[in-house]
């Protein structure tokens, strides 16, 4: 599985660290656009195999992750 961060979000290196460390299966990218333009420089968006999440924080988004059963 894929997982795709925003280089203009200003937590992407932070979060894809944190998301590396507790899912050793995720492969973790940092991309220069997600196309989804607006929300980046906002709020965390990231592309799950296609899937956009939307997390304030970067917990927010492991527990999204959790949630989906990931771990």
């Amino acid at each position: 599985m894929k997982l795709k961060l925003c280089e203009n979000n200003r937590w992407s290196v932070d979060v894809a660290r944190m998301v590396e460390k507790e899912f050793h299966r995720l492969k973790v990218q940092i991309v220069p656009c997600l196309r989804k333009c607006g929300p980046c420089a906002e709020m965390l968006v990231a592309s799950l195999d296609g899937e956009t999440l939307r997390a304030r924080y970067g917990d927010d988004l492991l527990r999204q992750l959790r949630q989906m059963g990931l771990k």
